[in-house]
């Protein structure tokens, strides 16, 4: 797992790969930390997608990008964004 802190750092990390995941969450509110232990479960029996995660608190310019508005959301990316 990647923690992703821009939307250009995103952009860069995913046109590295066939499909990454992308975990927008909020620390310290219950359903994201869930969503967050979930997804961390996943990327552990899967070695073949790139799992990213970014906190919507400390970075901002992801989810707007996207139109997301609430946390968590999860996006995935297949040969580009």
């Amino acid at each position: 797992m990647t923690e992703i802190k821009s939307f250009s750092e995103l952009k860069e990390t995913i046109s590295k790969s066939e499909k990454s995941y992308l975990l927008l969450y909020k620390q310290g509110a219950e359903k994201s930390d869930c969503a967050f232990e979930n997804f961390k479960r996943a990327s552990a029996h899967l070695n073949n997608i790139n799992f990213l995660y970014s906190d919507v608190t400390s970075t901002r310019d992801i989810h707007p990008e996207y139109g997301i508005t609430t946390a968590p959301a999860l996006l995935e990316f297949e040969n580009s964004f």
